[in-house]
């Protein structure tokens, strides 16, 4: 029989909930406009080239474009599936931006990694407020007065 008195959130889920939540402005601070001249360079644009700059406008548009798409997903199908698609989608597209072959791909790419970002981030909100607080499960113990 489980203790009543462990709560749920333990620190393992803290932990689990935050590096979920970080995914988004870590692949943004990474990702930092210090880097676009280098970025250019090595595709072989000039520095002044809008592609390299619209990857993170695409970036920022498919995080919050995800945002608002996962939380209804995630009322219809429940949170589990649709973050671990969301993981999924964030793990492929990293890979894919590490193998991308021209700024037109990589643009496309990060947008699809925003996405997953997306999901990642407004669903470890949403699992933390829907933990139960320490005080809720002890009130639910059967032992209680």
């Amino acid at each position: 029989m489980s203790d009543p008195t462990r709560s749920r959130p333990d620190t393992r889920l803290i932990l689990l909930l935050g590096a979920l939540a970080a995914c988004g402005p870590l692949s943004i601070d990474i990702y930092n406009l210090p880097s676009l001249p280098s970025l250019a360079a090595s595709f072989g644009a000039s520095p002044a080239a809008a592609g390299t700059r619209h990857t993170l406008t695409s970036f920022m548009f498919g995080f919050s474009f995800g945002m608002l798409l996962y939380g209804p997903m995630s009322d219809a199908y429940g949170w589990r599936p649709v973050l671990l698609g969301g993981i999924a989608l964030y793990t492929l597209a990293s890979i894919a931006c590490a193998m991308a072959f021209s700024i037109d791909a990589l643009v496309f790419v990060r947008f699809l990694q925003a996405l997953g970002a997306g999901a990642v981030s407004v669903l470890s909100r949403a699992i933390a407020r829907d933990a139960p607080a320490p005080s809720a499960c002890c009130r639910c113990s059967p032992s209680s007065p």
